[in-house]
């Protein structure tokens, strides 16, 4: 199994998916243990899907350490670029 990211647009194709599998968002969030209401904003974008939705589409959030950049500070942009 490969262990490449997965995007997010490609999660919510899944999570549509395992949707129409199980009979609608509703019954889909049944068995994942979630609210419908919670499953539409994940599936419109609003919230990231948590962890007993992805589970449920054989997937886990991957623990990635953050994502630091400098920040532009004013008159340290040419001392920055040297």
């Amino acid at each position: 199994m490969s262990k490449r990211p997965i995007p997010r647009s490609e999660v919510i194709i899944r999570i549509r998916a395992a949707c129409v599998a199980a009979g609608g968002q509703s019954r889909f969030a049944a068995a994942c243990g979630v609210k419908a209401p919670y499953l539409s904003e994940v599936l419109s974008g609003v919230k990231p899907p948590g962890p007993a939705v992805l589970a449920a589409i054989g997937l886990r959030k991957a623990d990635q350490p953050p994502v630091y950049i400098p920040v532009e500070r004013e008159g340290t942009r040419n001392a920055q670029k040297t």
